[in-house]
């Protein structure tokens, strides 16, 4: 396993991905803009994998090294909620997560509200009322999903929550988007200084493609907006936001902006699965480019497609250039597993329940560090 299995670093790039209306479940049978602050949270479980096979594969590691995580404490059954399951990512990563907590000694299963702040809320009241212990939850508005997450605590249900931060839960995994959305411009603007060191000043191109889809994702937008602060030779000549969280969307983004805007050689995206989508346009038996060295794409976060497509863009195979990466799916499930167990060990203080990861640069240079073969 490569070096990603060692990343102790949290999130998902988050990118909070919307979409779908109806709830899907999965059993455990089957597979904000936050104040950054040190955390001394304990010390990583081995977690689950993104494929079906390195999922099983992981969740026996995991059961191997880890003693029955539940018996020092109270919690035994666990609820993952995530933002939604309609994507790869997201079905992915929830899938992963409940394999590591089954692992580690617990019972866990998720139920996903597909994008639905509603059904969100519900979903953590049916757990309440179903008896869980534990309720890990990706909140699609962490001010929207507030009540519902001091109603759980008041009956006595541990609160984990992700990226999207709510006023009060037991413990917080949690990003930086100002400190992601830095790394992002500063690959970008690395790139343009390399690639077109003779450019005059605002002559550069740039597209920015947004997404406002949560707090999260606002945020990076925002931090990402500044993108010409970077280097003066960058200039934004359009944004664009981003309808939804799918591949084909980006494909048909990149093609409407190649029509509007020819001349762009930079994409700077929230989303990963957007850039993807630039990236297969750009790459495509249909691109309207033969040289692709002159044109570059990149976002927050990503997964193995990702991965693949930034270590292709080394010979120009690809214009995916570089992410910003706060963790990928592997390390969420570790740190998910680990906080999950310090809870329940009582372990979690005021000092350490917030857990703040630092933002990786991902670049043709390391791409491979984060394939597994």
């Amino acid at each position: 396993m490569k070096k990603i299995m060692a990343v102790l670093m949290t999130m998902i790039l988050a990118v909070g991905l919307l979409g779908g209306c109806s709830q899907q479940s999965g059993s455990s049978g089957t597979g904000s803009d936050s104040k950054k602050q040190e955390s001394t949270a304990p010390e990583s479980k081995d977690g689950a994998s993104e494929t079906e096979a390195s999922v099983q594969s992981t969740s026996q590691s995991v059961a191997a090294s880890v003693e029955t995580a539940n018996s020092a404490g109270s919690i035994h059954k666990v609820g993952y909620i995530p933002l939604m399951t309609n994507t790869d990512f997201h079905l992915s990563l929830a899938e992963a997560i409940v394999a590591a907590l089954n692992g580690a000694g617990f019972e866990a299963d998720y139920t996903s509200p597909d994008g639905d702040i509603t059904k969100q809320i519900e979903i953590v009241e049916n757990y309440v009322a179903m008896g869980y212990d534990c309720i890990v939850l990706f909140p699609l508005d962490g001010n929207a999903l507030s009540d519902a997450v001091s109603n759980a605590m008041a009956n006595g249900v541990k609160v984990l929550v992700m990226v999207n931060e709510t006023t009060v839960y037991d413990a917080a995994m949690l990003s930086d988007q100002s400190v992601m959305g830095q790394a992002v411009c500063e690959l970008a603007a690395d790139w343009v200084e390399k690639t077109f060191p003779d450019a005059a000043d605002g002559s550069v191109e740039c597209a920015f493609i947004s997404y406002y889809a949560d707090d999260n994702t606002k945020a990076y937008s925002e931090a990402l907006k500044k993108i010409e602060e970077y280097s003066p030779k960058i200039k934004v000549v359009t944004e664009y936001e981003q309808p939804d969280e799918e591949q084909a969307t980006g494909q048909s983004i990149a093609e409407n902006l190649y029509t509007q805007y020819p001349d762009v050689k930079l994409f700077i995206c929230t989303s990963g699965t957007i850039a993807l989508g630039v990236n297969a346009y750009y790459t495509s038996m249909d691109s309207p480019v033969d040289d692709l060295s002159a044109l570059s794409v990149f976002s927050i976060n990503g997964n193995i497609d990702t991965y693949k497509a930034i270590k292709a863009s080394v010979d120009n195979k690809a214009i995916y250039r570089g992410i910003a990466l706060a963790s990928d799916i592997n390390g969420s499930a570790q740190t998910v597993v680990r906080l999950v167990t310090a809870i329940n060990e009582g372990t979690i203080t005021d000092e350490n329940k917030r857990y703040v990861s630092e933002a990786i640069k991902v670049t043709a240079e390391n791409a491979e560090e984060y394939i597994d073969e």
